[in-house]
């Protein structure tokens, strides 16, 4: 059988994100435009993503 990965989603764990979860856990912002993703926007933006 193809495993279509559009069927057959394979996210990444969250046990390998514990440091991000903390700090959205910290942040009390769980929802968009939160300190998070304005981090990884300008990460992005400035040519340094950190993902």
């Amino acid at each position: 059988m193809i495993r279509l990965p559009l069927i057959a989603p394979n996210p990444p764990r969250l046990s390998e994100h514990l440091d991000a979860l903390r700090r959205v856990e910290a942040s009390g912002v769980f929802s968009n435009n939160g300190p998070e993703v304005r981090a990884f926007e300008a990460g992005v933006t400035a040519g340094t993503p950190t993902w």
